[in-house]
């Protein structure tokens, strides 16, 4: 599972599990005040804005001092507006991931759901709608706060659809058992991971590696075999099932452009490409099953 930068805190540091956790979520709103997940799982709108402006210490750190002035505000920084708050309860584990990374899985359900630029930028051992009135000071553990993300649709909706909404409550806590299976885990952490990944290239590269891992089509004839699974996973027989087909083997020949010409993938490519690949995730999470390429590649074959 993912990896947030909290193992490096010292024992005298606040630790997420010492608290309830409140994901605070920036790049699009809720289209209702709160919505309930589970018992105790809940998103809700709220408003700050989390900003980390840049500030130099002068004096050089010793072993028994820390940095100290001359001290120095600087340009520049980070700034994000927290819309919505994802909470999880202390001690409650509605799936066999960690609090925190229980925050990662539910933002990332969404942006695959609906391929919206969500983010979330920290964590907070305090609600954001209630830190104005509250008297102590909230600790903030920074995850998502890459300057770079990469939104692979051409008009993401500003807020969260409904039917997005309901498809997360449906299948958030069951789709979480696939997480357990390492291919699928490996599969599914490169895909969501692909927003943040610089140059652009790259980014394709990724989206491409998760498909691969998620199909497992084998060492002959990869470009064939993948399409020809793909195009069975998401299409019954049929015209839309061979030109789907054609499009995925198109779009996997100009994946070798980039991986061995060095050659940056277009807009279009590289939308079509994650729509794909979306979808092949979203039939998985929602058939709570990995695809089998041979099973597919007997499927393909079928012709009614």
């Amino acid at each position: 599972m993912r990896s947030v930068p909290v193992g490096s805190l010292s024992p005298a540091q606040a630790h997420p599990s010492d608290y309830p956790l409140y994901g605070g979520v920036s790049g699009t709103r809720l289209p209702c005040p709160i919505y309930e997940l589970s018992e105790g799982v809940v998103l809700r709108s709220t408003y700050a804005h989390v900003f980390a402006p840049y500030m130099l210490s002068l004096n050089r750190r010793t072993p028994d001092t820390p940095f100290g002035e001359p001290w120095k505000p600087a340009s520049g920084g980070l700034g994000f507006d927290i819309e919505f708050e994802i909470e999880i309860p202390k001690g409650d584990r509605p799936t066999n991931f960690t609090r925190i990374n229980t925050i990662w899985w539910i933002a990332s359900l969404i942006r695959l759901h609906q391929a919206i630029g969500l983010r979330v930028p920290v964590v907070s051992s305090l609600s954001f709608s209630a830190i104005a009135g509250a008297e102590e000071e909230p600790t903030l553990w920074p995850v998502e706060m890459s300057p770079l993300q990469w939104i692979f649709v051409r008009t993401p909706n500003a807020v969260i659809e409904a039917s997005t909404l309901d498809w997360l409550k449906v299948h958030w806590q069951s789709a979480a058992t696939l997480m357990d299976t390492p291919t699928f885990n490996v599969a599914f952490q490169a895909f969501d991971q692909a927003i943040w990944s610089h140059p652009i290239g790259s980014a394709l590269m990724m989206i491409w590696a998760s498909v691969e891992a998620l199909i497992r089509p084998g060492d002959q004839d990869i470009t064939r075999t993948l399409a020809s699974c793909i195009a069975a996973y998401l299409e019954p027989p049929g015209a839309q099932r061979d030109r789907l087909f054609t499009t995925i083997r198109g779009l996997y020949q100009l994946r070798g452009y980039t991986a061995h010409a060095a050659e940056p993938p277009t807009d279009e490519t590289i939308r079509k490409t994650f729509a794909v690949a979306r979808l092949c995730f979203i039939r998985a999470f929602e058939q709570c099953a990995l695809p089998d390429a041979q099973l597919l590649m007997a499927k393909w074959k079928q012709k009614l």
